[in-house]
């Protein structure tokens, strides 16, 4: 299948997220090439983190209380994403809780029912996410910076998908592992600097400090 930039896209936002796709439509006898859309990952982070940026700023904030607005933005992404990683992470705490051998492990992550350990993860990991958006609402004051910052951050946890497929063996009983695949090198640059350049962006002390290092 020739590369299309829209297609890649496409498949990314398919895979990841629950954004109508209307922009993009796939021939009849194609299907979306998820192994060549890894690059476009950090992409729909970017997207969505915009959409719970805005959902952070003042205007929100004087409407609704700081933590309702929190609440607002981690429901908005669960939403946008449907709830894909919070899926993802409740298996992993219900396999590696109640699991003993890597088979049992393997077993309870694949099982579709969520146990008591996987609801305890979300309930956690909810509340300290609700926290950290609390936080960073009220410490960045600039809402340009703010829906920026937020951005990177979502941009930057789905290329974790990338680098983790590059250094961790794909489990046999990884389904979604085992369609993605081992990602190009160029899949690689490409990913990290969708999420790299804006952070630079937003914190320019680092490319400073690298340029001051670079001239001693």
């Amino acid at each position: 299948m020739p590369f299309s930039l829209l297609g890649d896209c496409a498949s990314a936002f398919i895979l990841l997220s629950r954004i109508p796709v209307f922009w993009f439509r796939f021939e009849t006898d194609k299907t979306p090439d998820f192994t060549r859309s890894l690059w476009a990952f950090p992409l729909v982070g970017l997207v969505i983190g915009v959409g719970a940026g805005c959902l952070l700023l003042p205007p929100i904030r004087d409407f609704l209380p700081p933590v309702g607005a929190s609440v607002l933005a981690l429901g908005f992404i669960a939403l946008a994403t449907g709830a894909l990683h919070e899926d993802g992470m409740a298996d992993v705490a219900d396999g590696f809780g109640g699991g003993q051998t890597e088979a049992d492990k393997s077993r309870i992550m694949h099982d579709s029912h969520i146990g008591s350990y996987g609801v305890l993860a979300l309930v956690v990991v909810s509340l300290f996410r609700v926290t950290l958006f609390f936080a960073v609402s009220t410490i960045i004051s600039d809402g340009l910076l703010l829906v920026l910052f937020m951005a990177i951050a979502l941009a930057a946890a789905r290329a974790q998908i990338i680098y983790q497929l590059c250094f961790y063996p794909i489990s046999p009983h990884a389904k979604l592992g085992a369609i993605l695949g081992r990602p190009a090198a160029i899949v690689v640059f490409t990913g990290t600097t969708l999420w790299a350049i804006p952070l630079f962006y937003l914190f320019p002390i680092i490319p400073a400090l690298g340029a001051t290092c670079g001239n001693r």
